[in-house]
């Protein structure tokens, strides 16, 4: 699909019908960014192999083959980590630090007795000691390291519950239970940054609640959206502020997003009605998430970015170049890198599975290009937004984002592209200063169309082979420079529009 051109009205009735539209349909565009795919058998004899965790950098994923943990390197292939000791063990990675070195899980002995774990190097695979030992035997798991690689998140079992549990060394357990022992209740994921743990407790039968910790301030449930009954929290930004995970609205479950300056919303293009939906992780902005929808009775990976909206995982690899999927793959991400190009997770089912990393382009995404003509005119928050680009700057790598924040909540915005600069105050009636001269592409398409939701901010990933301009799409080449500007709907009376400052970019 190559997009073209034509003006949009920001008169109401035009923009009411691109509303609709908008909250009817997926947001996502074809042929963006080139993607890979690799599917990565179990080792040695073992039959089968599920992947949980990757590094902040996309290049060490943890899980399990057969029934033994592992690391994994593109350079040195598998390496086992063992058990606790037992005779008859088994044990899975389910998390690693963003430097990597350090990876927590659990091990399983004989008896069914299940041990929280931390591996090191240096050190190997060191039990976490439970809350108490009151019974005859202690239980605990791990699900989540973060804070800077020093707190680990999981569970203990003590009183017939089990109990969210937070260590900073694996023989100093904190329960973040603040009812005393009353709610069954689990640490989900750890901000990599900052001293907070997200997770899930049930108050009572049928009762599920999304809760945050933090280590000043202590627990806080998070309530749920308007209309939902049940939350379940699942994973965290690096900040700690912007929580993943579902809500359930009547008898479907819905992928939602939470902030402590914006509460709940449900993604962008996602099903609001599915009857089994999980977040598995984010990245580390919280502008990026993966997990599973059932869809039509069929469980489907789903990616969702504020860029992209809602999509199939499947499909989006495959529309962005990835190979080797078929229509029998099925896929289950549950684990991003800090950046969200790296995705990794479990392939198939048992017992003859396997496990995917997937990458959305072949680099890292860096701030790129040059801010211009600005600051923009103030806009109803007071805001002189800019607009920023991501990825990078060669053309074969068809890796560019741009994006723009401080805009007014539940506004729609149109990117627009240009060759060459220019100053014309007041476009198109707008309050805002256009920063773009010569020929001016408008990104209109349906899907191209932005939304700013409650976060307040919007981006759009492009097709450098189909760069929107009034004759029709053209693809960019080696030494062009090519300037961009966000015009946004701004309810600040008459005019109703505004625009955010200029960038120009230079490809390779």
């Amino acid at each position: 699909m190559r997009y073209g051109v034509s003006s949009f009205p920001w008169a109401g009735s035009s923009l009411r019908a691109v509303w609709f539209l908008c909250a009817a349909m997926v947001g996502i565009a074809n042929a963006h960014a080139q993607a890979t795919y690799q599917f990565i058998g179990p080792d040695g004899a073992d039959i089968w192999a599920a992947a949980y965790g990757v590094s902040a950098d996309g290049t060490i994923v943890v899980g399990n083959t057969g029934l033994e943990a592992f690391r994994w390197t593109q350079a040195g292939g598998y390496e086992r980590l063992g058990w606790l000791p037992d005779p008859s063990p088994a044990s899975s990675a389910r998390a690693i630090s963003a430097d990597g070195l350090r990876i927590v899980g659990w091990s399983n002995s004989t008896q069914h007795v299940t041990r929280g774990f931390v591996w090191e190097a240096s050190t190997g695979m060191v039990p976490l000691e439970p809350i108490s030992y009151s019974l005859p035997v202690a239980l605990s798991g791990a699900y989540a390291i973060g804070f800077q690689g020093q707190w680990i998140g999981g569970y203990s079992y003590d009183v017939n519950i089990d109990q969210a549990t937070v260590w900073d060394a694996p023989t100093n357990p904190l329960s973040l239970d603040p009812n005393g022992l009353q709610n069954t209740s689990y640490v989900n994921a750890i901000a990599a940054e900052a001293p907070y743990a997200v997770g899930t407790y049930s108050p009572g039968a049928q009762a599920e609640e999304g809760f945050r910790y933090h280590a000043a301030t202590g627990w806080m449930p998070i309530g749920f959206p308007v209309g939902a009954t049940r939350t379940r929290m699942q994973c965290v930004s690096a900040d700690g502020q912007i929580l993943f995970g579902t809500a359930l609205f009547g008898q479907g479950w819905a992928p939602v997003r939470w902030s402590t300056q914006h509460g709940f919303e449900v993604l962008s293009g996602a099903p609001t009605n599915s009857p089994t939906t999980h977040v598995w992780a984010c990245n580390a902005a919280g502008t990026v998430a993966v997990g599973v929808v059932e869809d039509n009775g069929v469980r489907k990976a789903f990616y969702w970015s504020e860029a992209t909206g809602f999509a199939f995982l499947k499909a989006f690899l495959a529309d962005r170049g990835a190979t080797g999927l078929f229509s029998s793959t099925r896929l289950d991400p549950r684990a991003l890198s800090a950046d969200g190009n790296v995705i990794v997770g479990s392939v198939g089912t048992l017992p003859n599975a396997g496990w995917f990393r997937a990458q959305l382009s072949p680099t890292d995404p860096v701030a790129l290009g040059t801010s211009y003509c600005g600051p923009s005119v103030p806009n109803t928050l007071g805001a002189s937004p800019e607009l920023y680009a991501f990825g990078s700057p060669r053309i074969a790598d068809n890796d560019l984002v741009l994006w723009s924040d401080h805009l007014p909540r539940d506004s729609f915005a149109i990117l627009l592209a240009s060759p060459t600069q220019g100053f014309t105050p007041g476009y198109q009636g707008s309050q805002g200063n256009l920063c773009l001269g010569g020929p001016i592409g408008r990104f209109r398409q349906i899907e191209q169309i932005r939304f700013t939701g409650r976060y307040q901010r919007t981006g759009l990933r492009l097709d450098l082979e189909a760069i929107a301009q009034p004759a029709g799409a053209v693809a960019v080449q080696p030494g062009e420079t090519w300037n961009f500007q966000m015009w946004y709907r701004d309810h600040r009376g008459v005019p109703q529009s505004n625009l955010t400052a200029g960038c120009s970019v230079t490809f390779q």
